[in-house]
């Protein structure tokens, strides 16, 4: 679970979240949900709250694409537009 603001790019478990994609023979279609956060973002910065980690403390250490269900926002700072993209996903 990220902590504090990071640097972009997102790692590729939230990337699939947020857009989707394959990824090691399996096809993530979960991010067609967040279609007004642009790809291209290359200057900025994001934050993840896993509620999913909170609740359940022990399981916390599963990949996020591992699990039974998704509770996080993904947030998004691109700082080239100054605008702000939360994605929330509650599954």
């Amino acid at each position: 679970m990220i902590k504090k603001w990071e640097s972009l790019p997102l790692p590729i478990d939230f990337s699939l979240i947020v857009y989707g994609g394959y990824y090691k023979d399996t096809n993530y279609d979960i991010g067609n949900l967040s279609k007004n956060i642009p790809k291209n973002i290359k200057n900025g910065f994001y934050y993840v709250e896993d509620r999913y980690a909170k609740k359940y403390p022990k399981e916390k250490d599963i990949n996020i694409n591992s699990r039974y269900s998704y509770n996080v926002t993904i947030s998004i700072f691109d700082l080239n537009t100054n605008k702000l993209y939360i994605y929330i996903l509650d599954t």
